[in-house]
């Protein structure tokens, strides 16, 4: 149950983060499109800003890419940690029934002897 919980707060940090990353791309790449349309900035003057700006642009997108395979893989995980779960639920109740059956049988057979 642990491992669930943490694997569910793990999840949350991830999605948090993936959301921010692709925010900050978004914003990122509405203002190179501005930057490039526009006769004025620093993009028309100043080649080196365009470079440094795209790089950091690059290196946003390789950040958000590498959550989102982090986030599946932690996704991938938990529903796999759902589905173990519910077989040990189902195999404890299958036993727990087989533990009353016995203990049932055990005390009618222990009557049996008294009676003897």
């Amino acid at each position: 149950m642990a491992s669930l919980e943490k694997a569910r707060e793990e999840f949350l940090q991830f999605e948090k983060r993936a959301a921010l990353a692709e925010k900050q791309i978004k914003e990122l790449t509405e203002r190179v499109v501005k930057l490039e349309a526009s006769a004025e900035g620093p993009t028309s003057h100043d080649g080196e800003y365009q470079k440094n700006l795209l790089g950091k642009l690059r290196n946003l997108r390789d950040v958000a890419e590498d959550d989102k395979n982090l986030l599946e893989q932690t996704v991938k995980e938990r529903d796999e940690a759902i589905k173990e779960r519910d077989a040990l639920k189902e195999d404890k109740k299958h036993l727990e029934y087989r533990i009353q059956t016995l203990l049932r049988t055990l005390a009618e057979a222990e009557a049996k002897d008294k009676q003897v």
